[in-house]
């Protein structure tokens, strides 16, 4: 019986439970190297891909294929370069030759000759320009991980991350990481006759990103660009567009409105540092109380983490749970809290 394939898994940090449980339900039979980094896991998976396709707190996946050789130039060798070039064939093959039109390569040295060699070969073979920043078909060379003594190739299966979705038309600048709106999402526990408000909504990331049915949203925020990209992305999500432009600290609904409440606060870099950012953050607690219903959720992510924690001192909700993250070189928290 051939062995099942391995692929690595990449994740927010913070997120391991989560991406976990995700992969498990999926199928994946974890494999334990004893070093992986976090935010990071590795797993066989006999079943269709079709199944991984569809992963949301996972940001990105790569399958590894190991080349039992001492050094990156032995690559090079007929035997292994056949074999490499194969795998990488039948990647393209099953993306889709129209889909792949470059391939990207990462790896520590990459800007040596032997490396730089490799490239100008997959290119001469595949057929394929190289490009370094964006290319369609991703492929990674390092060491082999554990016990294992090699080289290991890992090829990404799609063209795009995991992460990058869809609906996504219009990016704001800062919009929230769809896996951890995924997870997020998750722990509001949102139910199908639940009214939700994204406060400070962006370009409405929650609720494209929501699968729940039947809940009736709304989403505000005082900027008009990111309200008009939230109604593109909601269309491309092909959701319903409740969007209203007004002040955190001022919302134009009724008390007592809300089961569940969302937030991506701001850290201050888009909207000016002369900002009171503890007091703007009290307010749109304070503000965010009065139209959430009794035994509400509200969900919150900021990178301020201490100036959250003193602005929620003075207002009604309770503080449950804390998730910290790691992204993108910012170290957010998330804050599930109930009114």
């Amino acid at each position: 019986m051939a062995e099942k394939p391995v692929f690595e898994a990449e994740f927010t940090q913070g997120l391991e439970s989560f991406a976990r449980q995700e992969l498990k339900k999926a199928g994946a039979k974890f494999v334990d190297t004893g070093d992986s980094p976090a935010g990071v896991v590795r797993f066989k998976f006999g079943k269709s891909l079709t199944r991984l396709e569809n992963l949301r707190v996972v940001n990105q996946l790569f399958q590894i294929h190991r080349f039992n050789v001492p050094r990156p130039k032995a690559l090079l060798g007929q035997q292994h370069f056949d074999r490499l070039i194969s795998l990488l064939a039948e990647q393209v093959k099953s993306m889709g030759h129209h889909n792949v039109q470059s391939f990207r390569l990462e790896a520590a040295g990459k800007d040596s000759a032997v490396f730089q060699r490799l490239i100008a070969q997959i290119e001469q073979r595949l057929k394929l320009p190289y490009d370094p920043d964006g290319g369609d078909l991703f492929i990674r060379f390092k060491p082999a991980t554990g016990k294992q003594k090699g080289w290991e190739l890992l090829v990404r299966p799609s063209v795009r991350p995991l992460a990058v979705r869809s609906w996504r038309e219009f990016n704001y600048p800062g919009a929230l990481s769809a896996p951890i709106a995924a997870v997020m999402l998750q722990m509001a526990n949102i139910q199908p006759d639940d009214k939700v408000l994204n406060v400070m909504c962006g370009s409405a990331t929650f609720q494209a990103e929501s699968e729940i049915g039947g809940s009736v949203w709304a989403n505000s925020d005082l900027n008009v660009v990111a309200l008009n990209g939230a109604r593109v992305n909601l269309k491309a999500a092909g959701k319903a567009a409740q969007l209203q432009q007004a002040d955190s600290t001022a919302l134009p609904y009724k008390g007592s409105s809300f089961d569940v409440i969302f937030s991506d606060l701001p850290w201050g870099q888009l909207i000016g540092e002369s900002t009171d950012m503890t007091e703007l953050y009290a307010q749109t607690l304070r503000e965010c109380g009065r139209v959430a219903k009794s035994g509400a959720r509200l969900l919150i992510i900021t990178q301020l983490k201490k100036r959250f924690l003193d602005a929620l001192s003075d207002t009604s909700w309770e503080l449950n749970q804390t998730i910290h993250l790691t992204h993108d070189k910012v170290t957010p928290a998330v804050y599930v809290l109930t009114h």
